[in-house]
């Protein structure tokens, strides 16, 4: 399969997942089968335009707007939209994230600070 259908098989999955949507409850939105989706989500084979544009419009309908491209990917997602419990996780995740990025920085910061002293104590003898 091609970038392409496994980018749409990812972002059905993950709009569903955020949706608290079923396989069947998409395939019902978008006026498609329940094997349709699981081909799409799978990434298996090219789904058509039309299955492609009827499965942008059921996740447009629910808050959900997805543009893919060869090379860029994005999504929008209105957060009242997003399950409850998924907004508790994705939240928590952003500030999981947000504090490894922290950690990160500071230890950083650190080998920065101790590369600079090392410099100056050399330049002093």
């Amino acid at each position: 399969p091609g970038l392409e259908a496994q980018l749409l098989g990812h972002i059905c999955r993950s709009a569903r997942a955020l949706l608290g949507m079923s396989q069947i409850e998409l395939a019902d939105a978008a006026g498609l089968s329940r094997k349709t989706v699981v081909s799409v989500e799978g990434g298996y084979g090219q789904p058509d335009a039309k299955t492609v544009s009827a499965l942008k419009d059921a996740l447009l309908a629910h808050g959900i707007s997805a543009d893919f491209r060869a090379k860029q990917l994005s999504v929008s997602v209105p957060l009242d939209t997003i399950d409850p419990k998924v907004a508790r996780t994705v939240k928590y995740d952003i500030a999981q994230a947000r504090l490894e990025n922290a950690k990160r920085l500071r230890k950083l910061a650190q080998g920065l600070i101790m590369a600079l002293r090392s410099r100056s104590q050399s330049k002093e003898l």
